[in-house]
């Protein structure tokens, strides 16, 4: 018994990837039990971070490779999506991550105890929830939502949990929008004010994207303008002309 716990350990040492939660599962794959895995806490071999999921003693969690464990059907979105895509606009230090996702699931106390991370639960669109979602390997295979969807993502908190004259900052650096990614979004996203802001925002902005999109397959709503509400009166969302 002793021999093949101390194969095993060789083996977790030898294969813990550096910063990566280990879960149950995880660490079965790698011939530890629940048991086992207890006695490798106990002897301070491992660190129990949360219920079924342990580290590497020794070792800190990275954010990119605790999100893929903690929340593997959430994606990182909105603000935080184009921040990480590179599209800063004066971020605090502690700002939020945001997640999103259509499942109900909660975050686990380990994970918001140590990365300030908060879950979005909203279907904005009609598509597969993956749409315009892709792993990015220089965030360690973080699930990660392309610009013209964070953009989406980011304008349907106006102005509830993101301010108005952010998010138009954040516009006027969105001058590398893709037309092909973003007419399927706008045709497919089910909130109206999302898309109407972001059509007059790109619009006062001057983005390229505007010339190549048509607007005659995007659902506007009916109303001639839309009245959002913000600190200290409403701005009117007008519906573009060519619609």
């Amino acid at each position: 018994m002793a021999l093949e716990r101390g194969h095993n350990l060789k083996r977790l040492l030898k294969e813990a990837e550096p910063g990566r939660p280990l879960t149950t599962s995880r660490l079965a794959q790698m011939g530890v039990s629940a048991q086992l895995a207890h006695h490798y806490v106990e002897n301070k071999w491992l660190d129990k971070l949360g219920h079924g999921v342990f580290l590497r003693a020794g070792d800190q969690p990275s954010l990119e490779k605790s999100l893929a464990v903690a929340a593997p059907k959430a994606h990182v979105g909105g603000k935080t999506a184009l921040s990480w895509h590179g599209y800063k606009h004066n971020l605090y230090l502690r700002e939020p991550v945001l997640l999103y996702s259509e499942a109900r699931d909660r975050l686990p106390d380990w994970l918001t105890s140590r990365f300030p991370v908060e879950l979005r639960h909203r279907r904005l669109f009609r598509t597969d929830e993956s749409f315009a979602v892709g792993a990015q390997p220089e965030f360690s295979g973080t699930l990660l939502s392309e610009p013209e969807r964070a953009v989406l993502e980011m304008l349907s908190e106006v102005p509830s949990r993101q301010s108005l004259t952010e998010a138009e900052s954040i516009l006027e650096m969105l001058h590398g929008l893709r037309p092909d990614m973003m007419q399927p979004l706008l045709e497919n996203c089910v909130n109206v004010k999302a898309k109407r802001l972001f059509l007059n925002l790109a619009e006062q902005s001057g983005l390229p994207v505007l010339e190549d999109l048509n607007l005659e397959k995007i659902d506007l709503g009916a109303d001639a303008d839309y009245v959002l509400p913000i600190p200290g009166g409403s701005v009117r969302i007008p519906k573009p002309r060519e619609a």
